[in-house]
């Protein structure tokens, strides 16, 4: 398997395992990255998306980032824009990741408490 498809089927896992609850991400400091930790190394994601005036999406620099056991970026992975399958997979998993390490699940059940 080559190594953008190694890439593609990694994304999918880890969105799977994120929406599984089998792993947890964290915020880093600029509230942007979030973080997972795994025994062979940790990934970062980040994502800016812009949108036109119809709610359509105009562009797209989500990053992924793997790192080695030593920290060590060994790879970076941002999905093609015109790959429409695989920025789809990549939106997923950022906004599974941010609720993840936001705790958003647990806000949102405090906040309709209250109500």
């Amino acid at each position: 398997m080559a190594t953008e498809e190694k890439l593609y089927v990694f994304l999918k896992k880890l969105k799977e395992a994120t929406v599984s609850k089998r792993l947890l991400w964290t915020s880093t400091v600029d509230g942007f990255t979030f973080r997972v930790s795994l025994k062979a190394g940790s990934v970062t994601i980040e994502n800016d998306r812009g949108y036109d005036e119809g709610g359509h999406l105009k562009y797209h620099n989500g990053m992924l980032r793997i790192y080695d056991r030593k920290g060590l970026l060994v790879e970076e992975y941002t999905p093609e824009f015109n790959d429409v399958s695989a920025v789809k997979e990549f939106e997923i998993l950022f906004d599974v990741a941010r609720r993840s390490a936001l705790n958003t699940a647990s806000v949102l059940d405090d906040l309709i408490g209250e109500i």
